[in-house]
């Protein structure tokens, strides 16, 4: 998440409106997206049923990326404040759209699909030519199931 956070204000704002490629889904929507992840995972891990619907969720029309680092900010808290004080306990089941799951095997998905999409950003900033650090990168990913591609299709 802090890369995410380091990598979002670097897109210009008329720019949020632009689709990914070969996806119904803006830039501002996919930048929600990343840490709505997160959210619906502190979510399961509270005891709500992680549901499919949790992840289509969309930022406000006119959401600029301030709101979303806001949002971020406020989600990566919530995450530290759990994994400092709360029940970690990995072999805790939890309930999924998919079925029971593990609280360390829905930790590790949450990792990578979250992950997933600051790796699309990443990709997005080189598509509009904006030059970044790239705070990420394979070697960050190495324990984790992640996609060999950065799109899928």
């Amino acid at each position: 998440m802090n890369a995410a956070l380091a990598l979002l204000p670097l897109m210009p704002p008329e720019r949020l409106h632009v689709h990914v490629p070969g996806r119904p889904r803006s830039y501002r929507s996919l930048a929600f997206h990343l840490f709505r992840v997160v959210q619906a995972f502190l979510d399961a891990e509270q005891g709500t049923t992680l549901v499919q619907a949790m992840f289509r969720e969309e930022p406000a029309e006119d959401a600029d990326i301030a709101t979303i680092v806001s949002y971020g900010t406020d989600v990566r808290q919530r995450f530290r404040d759990w994994w400092q004080g709360g029940d970690t306990d990995a072999t805790r089941v939890l309930s999924t759209y998919y079925g029971p799951q593990s609280l360390h095997e829905l930790l590790e998905r949450t990792a990578w699909h979250s992950g997933q999409h600051v790796r699309q950003w990443m990709m997005l900033l080189d598509r509009e030519g904006i030059v970044h650090s790239r705070p990420l990168l394979d070697a960050d990913f190495a324990r984790l199931p992640m996609p060999q591609n950065v799109w899928d299709g």
